[in-house]
């Protein structure tokens, strides 16, 4: 039934949805939650969802109301209610959902719904998914439901449609955004990367008296390996160090790899320490041990070197030529004492 059968107070509301719809932020998440949301509200439903047709799945991509624990359901399109809806391309309504073959009885249950009005969404030849608005009672909706629905759903699949096209270009960009600022080989962030987020944190640092703490790795041994095993080896090397290292920092820390077997970690020291430089020692040796490459066994071991802005240096350069120095020290010392334990041997 067409929208002039709505009243004037109802098409009123409908009018200024489609002008909410059509001046928020093309992003997909937030245009799917105002439809979902406001579809809730125009019916007096109990719930609502927007799924996406996705493959041979609908999936419920926003939600509100009674539908809100269930954001990321995935449902076989195939004997699903919305499916149908889509592949019918037309509204459907259930009465009660115990007693509907067309439904999925156990999806039903696990959202908590009895009955629903289901609103498929097309924009030209593209299937978007569905609207749905349920409750928990049977027979909850009457006629004007599926009418608002409806009177909606053009407006609705259109403004999705191009947001779907901006997220795909977005993403576009993003993906180019992330593979100049990641390191290939290993997935961590890259040299520029590092410098630019070392750059960040120490502006943000001066701002609010903080500090940041910038540690640097040396692997040792990389030269033996690649000699001895080839490349391909000397390749995991590296990334097994790179993984190691990731799972010992904390998800705020930044990771990169700085070039060949260098590696670096930009952090924000989180406790009064006299001295950083152990902590650094602690990761390299925790991303550290053995490691098998296709039944041969390589010692993974590092170098660190630690230093914190303010207390030696106030810009990047001086930072990393002081936890450079720090690495070297490490170095030597290190060499100096397997040394000595080779030759007590």
């Amino acid at each position: 039934m067409e929208a002039h059968t709505l009243d004037t107070q109802t098409l009123g509301r409908l009018l200024t949805l489609q002008e909410e719809l059509v001046s928020t932020d093309p992003d997909l998440g937030t245009l799917m939650d105002l439809v979902c949301r406001r579809s809730q509200e125009l019916t007096a439903a109990e719930g609502a969802a927007v799924e996406l047709a996705e493959g041979d799945e609908m999936v419920y991509r926003a939600s509100s109301g009674m539908a809100t624990a269930q954001l990321g359901l995935r449902i076989p399109r195939q004997g699903s209610f919305s499916g149908l809806c889509v592949d019918q391309r037309q509204a459907l309504v259930c009465e009660d959902s115990e007693a509907d073959p067309r439904v999925n009885r156990e999806a039903c249950r696990a959202v908590g719904l009895r009955s629903m009005v289901v609103q498929p969404l097309f924009y030209r030849d593209r299937t978007i998914g569905a609207v749905k608005v349920m409750s928990p009672r049977t027979r909850a909706f009457g006629d004007e439901a599926p009418r608002l629905l409806g009177s909606l759903s053009k407006v609705v699949a259109g403004v999705l449609a191009n947001a779907l096209r901006w997220n795909e270009l977005k993403s576009d960009r993003d993906n180019l955004s992330h593979l100049a600022s990641h390191d290939a080989m290993t997935g961590v962030r890259n040299r520029s990367a590092f410098y630019d987020h070392l750059r960040q944190a120490i502006a943000q640092a001066h701002r609010s008296q903080g500090r940041v703490g910038l540690a640097l790795f040396d692997l040792d041994g990389l030269k033996a390996v690649n000699d001895v095993h080839g490349h391909q080896a000397g390749d995991f090397f590296i990334r097994s160090f790179a993984e190691r290292l990731v799972r010992r920092v904390r998800e705020s820390d930044t990771v990169a790899r700085l070039g060949g077997d260098e590696f670096g970690v930009v952090f924000v020291p989180t406790d009064e320490r006299a001295d950083y430089q152990d902590l650094g020692r602690q990761w390299a040796d925790e991303s550290g041990g053995t490691v098998e490459f296709q039944g041969t066994e390589l010692d993974l071991k590092a170098s660190a070197g630690v230093a914190v802005f303010a207390d030696d240096g106030a810009d990047p350069e001086a930072l990393v030529a002081r936890a450079d120095e720090r690495l070297y020290q490490d170095k030597r010392s290190r060499k100096r004492r397997e040394t000595r334990v080779t030759g007590a041997a």
